[in-house]
């Protein structure tokens, strides 16, 4: 006999034969079967597994941290006290009814169980009831695949859901009051059961940094590294575009997050926002053009709105500092941006081993043939300098400049290395950003040093030069404020192209046409 038929079965004299205390679904049953049986539990595969394992934990050691004869107590006053009653209705529906009303005396029932119950309600036979519930199961496990446990959960994709489908910010109390609304008739009711699995899944894998149909994207990478999810009901909204349109899609979202995230916008603004963007994203053709997908962006795309999160974006930039390791992350972000900008917008390099911002982003890992290579975050001027270096800043001006975003470059980590606590003017230390391949790192560098360049990048150089005339060879707090107006304006203007603005000058152009967007 199973475990669990042992453990929760009784016999029944009248019928002499064991019956079940409860029925436990179908997708833990064997789970619950292990845990009973004390062996040894494979990982989780939804959240019911899950609490089942953290419920049996939780009693257990409940249990054995008490007194047995306050256990034995407890029982014989449930036996002697607790009355049971059978309640006979009439059909399926009216069960679900009853069992919402009598869950709601006590622990209240969250928007998603509430919903689960209300399809239940709709269901005209016990073989739709089956297949819905196997629709609510596989959806519940499709969301287990997420990395972040806020997604794992139903309510969260009935919250996201009911936002698509509305256009409006609903209160988390009020989802299931809205989807009530929705869905009044039994075939709307299994429509909706059997989109779920579906849905579920593109937002697993959205949720995880790919496409909704679970292939590779490096478009979101920052969002994915950051761990937000506000912005991931946009992303399903458009799970229906193909696969450039999508891709066209992320990317915008991707810039208007971490414009967001960079300018400290207050996370309830930015939610309010994500609305009425997600309905108009979802009645996008699959085809969209990047226009298309722009217009349907006009509600978060308001000049006004952006032109002041681009003020708060410098003002949060210039106070990014090396010493909190919480903002490390932040600066290498920050810096791999800039560094693709220069490297493949502007120059067109595609001599380097990198093209994307993950690659850029990446740190040095492994020994030997299993390296992979990448950038050391590294101060220009050193944060422990060689004392007996002539011309070292005074302790003052360092310790307030020396752990600024302009203070700071990405780095092979030999050349960071070989010139360890060299100051910035030293010849081995100008060596080796003159041979970077980075040209954001040759920009430190007087041209006359770099070498042969391409006509490309020799024009790219002299432009940024230009317009920022920055040299190692008398690296100051001044150089270093120069530094991070270089970083502002190149992280400023790759947000902005993705936002599909062509400049600084067309955002903070009047126009009479702002209320309606770009």
């Amino acid at each position: 006999m199973p475990l669990v038929d042992f453990y929760l079965s009784y016999h029944d004299l009248e019928r002499n034969c064991l019956m079940p205390r409860f029925v436990p679904a179908v997708s833990i049953r064997a789970h619950l079967n292990k845990i009973l049986g004390g062996e040894v539990l494979p990982n989780s595969e939804n959240l019911s597994e899950e609490n089942l394992e953290q419920a049996f934990d939780d009693i257990t050691e409940y249990l054995n941290a008490i007194d047995p004869n306050v256990v034995f107590d407890y029982l014989w006053f449930i036996i002697n006290n607790a009355v049971m009653l059978s309640l006979t209705l009439e059909s399926t529906g009216q069960a679900i009814q009853v069992f919402a009303r009598i869950n709601n005396r006590g622990l209240t029932l969250d928007d998603a169980d509430l919903l689960k119950n209300l399809l239940f309600e709709k269901v005209s036979n016990e073989d739709d009831f089956q297949k819905l519930s196997e629709h609510w199961e596989k959806a519940s496990k499709n969301l287990y695949d997420s990395k972040l446990k806020r997604v794992k959960s139903m309510e969260f994709l009935m919250k996201a859901l009911i936002g698509i489908e509305t256009g409006n910010s609903i209160r988390t109390d009020d989802v299931f009051k809205e989807w009530q609304l929705k869905l009044k008739t039994e075939k709307l009711a299994k429509d909706f059961a059997q989109s779920l699995p579906s849905k579920a899944k593109s937002l697993a894998n959205i949720s995880n940094g790919k496409t909704p149909s679970g292939h590779a994207t490096e478009v979101t990478a920052g969002s994915h590294l950051f761990k937000w999810v506000q912005h991931l009901q946009v992303l399903l909204a458009g799970s229906h575009l193909n696969e450039q349109s999508y891709a066209e899609l992320a990317r915008v979202v991707e810039a208007r997050v971490m414009l967001s995230l960079f300018s400290s916008e207050k996370n309830q603004d930015f939610e309010r926002i994500i609305h009425q963007w997600s309905q108009d994203v979802s009645n996008l053709d699959q085809y969209a053009s990047r226009d298309e997908i722009l217009r349907a962006s006009a509600s978060v795309l308001k000049k006004e709105a952006i032109r002041t999160r681009v003020d708060d974006l410098e003002k949060q930039l210039s106070l990014l500092s090396y010493s909190r390791k919480t903002q490390r992350v932040k600066i290498r972000y920050v810096l791999a941006r800039c560094a693709m900008a220069v490297q493949f917008r502007y120059a067109n390099d595609h001599a380097a081993n990198a093209n994307s911002v993950v690659n850029f982003m990446r740190t040095t890992s492994g020994k030997g043939s299993n390296q992979v290579p990448g950038y050391d975050l590294d101060h220009i001027y050193p944060k422990a300098p060689d004392s007996d270096n002539e011309g070292a800043w005074d302790r003052q001006t360092e310790q307030d400049t020396v752990d600024f975003i302009g203070n700071l470059t990405l780095l092979h980590p030999s050349d960071n290395r070989s010139q360890n606590n060299l100051l910035p003017w030293n010849d081995v230390k100008v060596k080796n950003f003159a041979g970077s391949g980075l040209i954001m790192n040759r920009l430190l560098v007087d041209k006359s040093q770099l070498g042969s360049l391409s006509q490309k990048i020799e024009t790219e150089v002299d432009r940024l030069q230009g317009m920022f005339p920055i040299s190692l060879s008398n690296w100051n707090s001044d150089q270093v404020r120069e530094r991070g107006r270089f970083y502002f304006e190149l992280f400023r203007d790759e947000l902005l192209s993705d936002l599909g603005f062509d400049s600084v000058l067309e955002l903070n152009a009047s126009e009479s046409g702002d209320s309606e967007g770009s």
